[in-house]
């Protein structure tokens, strides 16, 4: 682009947004129209405006929200098609008449009848042909294609990050992040597949890093810390952790295990990937897409002990640690990242839609 675009991002911030923000940043005047309740980092320009959470859904504040949009932008990046914020958003872009983008991640309907009649009115009347959905993950862009028009598959970038240098041991150090108030961030599940596998391979040491956000307790975070309290093996936790203090977390780590369902899109394997770290994540995951199943990583079924186990057990060999495939599956995890999750990559898929 010959002059800088003004783009404005309309979202509740996101550590996964991150990379994108910052890619884009490079090339266009990039705003971001914070709706929810996460601290933007000081380095992106931003406006907050107030919102209510219904149910899980934000709801903008409806004066601040056009106040904001008809201020002169040459695009507008909207996340998801079916939520109300970005309803509201798309009915303001078109009054505006200024073109928007949709980022969409897994795309889920609700159950609910009176949404089954609304949608495709809403639809109908808010979303041009012409408009631009690009999807993160694969699954979203599939959902996309049979319903919208112009839907492109873009995965999120990620920079080039530090390599894990790996040390060879009887230890076994593994991270998992995911909020400890949260059912579906299946803790539990992991923490019993490690104690299986260290009564079978007592000479092996599993230590598991669990770091994730803590905003309120509840009886979920309760019986997590009670199933830590009785394991069998060390586990430290690692409550709110600033995103850039993760790296040392990453770092210290040999294998990232995501082992949560009903995840949209997680993140957090792409940056362990990028740091030459293998993972391990579940199939109702909407980034497994990101993962070569055996080359760089493992995918194992939703929810299942057996599943889970064998695949952290697919890094053990004659009751030893297996550091020669750690090694090689990391390797094959920052290669992958280099070619296909770069800012340069993600940008040259990017930018022709804003044309």
């Amino acid at each position: 682009m010959n002059s800088k675009k003004k783009i404005l991002f309309i979202q509740n911030y996101h550590p996964n947004v991150y990379h994108t923000l910052k890619s884009l940043s490079k090339v266009a005047d990039v705003t971001l129209l914070s709706i929810g309740q996460r601290k933007v980092p000081a380095e992106f320009k931003s406006i907050k405006i107030k919102s209510r959470i219904i149910n899980s859904l934000f709801f903008p504040n409806i004066f601040q929200l056009w106040k904001n949009i008809k201020k002169n932008y040459d695009f507008v990046v909207l996340k998801e098609i079916n939520v109300p914020s970005t309803f509201l958003a798309m009915f303001f872009c078109k009054l505006k008449g200024l073109k928007f983008i949709v980022n969409v991640q897994k795309i889920k309907h609700l159950k609910n009848p009176l949404y089954q009649l609304a949608y495709p009115i809403v639809k109908f009347l808010l979303i041009p042909k012409r408009t631009m959905i690009y999807a993160s993950v694969k699954e979203g862009y599939i959902t996309g294609k049979k319903e919208l028009k112009n839907v492109h598959y873009i995965p999120c970038p990620i920079e080039s990050s530090k390599t894990k240098s790996f040390k060879t041991s009887s230890t076994l150090n593994i991270l998992c992040i995911g909020k400890f108030n949260e059912k579906r961030k299946n803790h539990i599940l992991l923490i019993e597949a490690l104690n299986q596998l260290q009564e079978k391979y007592p000479k092996i040491k599993f230590n598991l890093s669990i770091a994730g956000a803590l905003s309120y307790k509840n009886a979920y975070y309760d019986a997590v810390m009670k199933k830590i309290n009785s394991a069998k093996i060390d586990i430290k936790i690692h409550k709110n952790v600033a995103h850039k203090d993760m790296e040392k977390l990453f770092l210290k780590s040999d294998l990232y295990i995501v082992p949560s369902n009903n995840e949209p899109a997680s993140y957090s394997n792409l940056e362990a990937m990028s740091y030459g770290i293998p993972v391990i994540l579940s199939s109702d995951n909407g980034t497994k897409c990101y993962t070569s199943h055996g080359k760089d990583g493992f995918i194992f079924k939703k929810d299942s002990l057996e599943s889970l186990s064998n695949s952290i057990e697919s890094f053990i060999s004659g009751g030893k640690i297996n550091f020669k495939k750690l090694i090689f599956f990391g390797k094959n995890a920052k290669t992958k990242v280099l070619k296909e999750h770069s800012p340069e990559t993600f940008l040259k898929r990017f930018l022709p839609l804003l044309r």
